[in-house]
């Protein structure tokens, strides 16, 4: 079963997510269409059960070949996504598409609790700064789940995480990163940079309010 399991990671992954959007389609149409909310309910287990499902999957790779993989680091990402900015994007999705069904339907609009994201202002920069933490939450919990997972190289100590000349020599030669997988350290030095041109977005907003095209 395992062996199974490992020799079609990528078909199953795909098969999962391709689950994964039947069921948000499944719930939409239940909680919508047919106005079936309380039953709708059910479907969300799934949607559990399938962000477990790809961390079986990474479980399996990793135990079948001790070492890091591309694909373990797709599986960590989803599920970090899953469990922390994935909820509250998975509501933005809900009241979007009950607003456009609502719509379509020609009823009333009910009241939305989770509202659309603001584009313009304090409180456009606001969400833009909640979006970045969010980001560096996920940054700081899979590097803790590597560090379980996969461990640090010899002379690494924690406490370079901490130093600022730890990344200014990360940045110069990416194999010199806190693992000991060079492949490892690879994409985390190209998510950190990622992470850090993210922040430089998200914060300007902040100081230079995005404002609506007919505010002079």
């Amino acid at each position: 079963m395992v062996e199974f399991v490992h020799q079609h990671l990528w078909e199953l992954f795909i098969a999962i997510e391709i689950v994964f959007w039947l069921c948000i389609v499944l719930f939409v149409f239940l909680r919508y269409v047919l106005g079936l909310r309380k039953m709708s309910i059910w479907i969300l287990p799934f949607f559990v059960a399938s962000v477990l499902a790809d961390a079986y999957l990474g479980w399996i790779d990793y135990k079948s070949t001790g070492e890091f993989s591309i694909f373990q680091f797709i599986i960590v990402i989803t599920v970090i996504y899953a469990i922390t900015a994935g909820v509250s994007d998975f509501r933005r999705l809900d009241a979007y598409i009950q607003r456009k069904v609502v719509k379509w339907k020609g009823e009333a609009e009910l009241e939305i609790s989770v509202k659309s994201p603001p584009k313009y202002g304090c409180e456009h920069a606001r969400h833009e700064r909640y979006g970045w933490y969010m980001h560096v939450v996920m940054f700081v919990v899979a590097q803790i789940a590597f560090f379980y997972l996969f461990g640090t190289r010899d002379q690494f100590s924690v406490d370079e995480w901490f130093a600022f000349e730890f990344y200014r020599t990360w940045l110069e030669d990416e194999a010199l990163g806190a693992y000991e997988d060079v492949k490892l350290n690879q994409v985390v030095r190209a998510w950190f940079i990622v992470l850090i041109i993210d922040g430089i977005i998200s914060l300007s907003y902040t100081f230079f309010p995005r404002k609506e095209k007919n505010e002079e």
